[in-house]
């Protein structure tokens, strides 16, 4: 046997069985300690999802019967001719995507749509202390669901998973 077929066959000194086994052990432990948080995780996400949902359920109930007072108030503006036919149509609009659908992320944005024409109509937003009590509520739990999801498990599981967004309404 030659020199440089005697050095093809041993291993360099520097990587032993040991080492190797080591790091790929460390390697191993590492990555299941990060899928175990990450999993862990995804339930305290899915749990602030749920009150956030629940929340907002709450505020949409809420919301539906200030609509109905609203609308009436609304109606009577656009007769009196205080208010454009045009934004009365979009606030109606606005009010059946509402009511049209049970989806959170819909009616959100439809309710948007809603304080959006109330504010250009010039309409004061309702100051009860139910509806504020109930909007307070969400807006929390929609913020505390937020921050989960910017968290470094929330990260990762949005590379996975779509979580929707829990904006803050405001009403204007």
């Amino acid at each position: 046997m030659t020199a440089s077929e005697e050095s093809s066959t041993t291993p360099p000194s520097a990587i032993s069985g040991p080492k190797v086994t080591y790091v790929v052990i460390s390697l191993l432990v590492i990555l299941g300690g990060l899928v175990s948080y990450t999993l862990a995780s995804y339930n305290t996400i899915d749990a602030s999802r749920a009150n956030a949902a629940t929340a907002w359920q709450e505020l949409a109930e809420e919301l539906s019967s200030h609509y109905r007072r609203v609308e009436v108030d609304v109606a009577t503006r656009v007769d009196t001719r205080e208010v454009a036919m045009e934004d009365g149509e979009q606030f109606q609009l606005a009010l059946d995507a509402f009511r049209g659908t049970s989806i959170l992320e819909k009616q959100f944005a439809a309710a948007e749509r809603v304080q959006k024409t109330l504010e250009k109509m010039g309409l004061e937003p309702d100051k009860s202390s139910s509806l504020q009590r109930k909007l307070s509520h969400y807006n929390s739990e929609a913020a505390a669901t937020r921050e989960l999801i910017q968290s470094t498990a929330g990260q990762i599981l949005s590379v996975f998973l779509n979580f929707p967004q829990y904006a803050e309404l405001q009403l204007r």
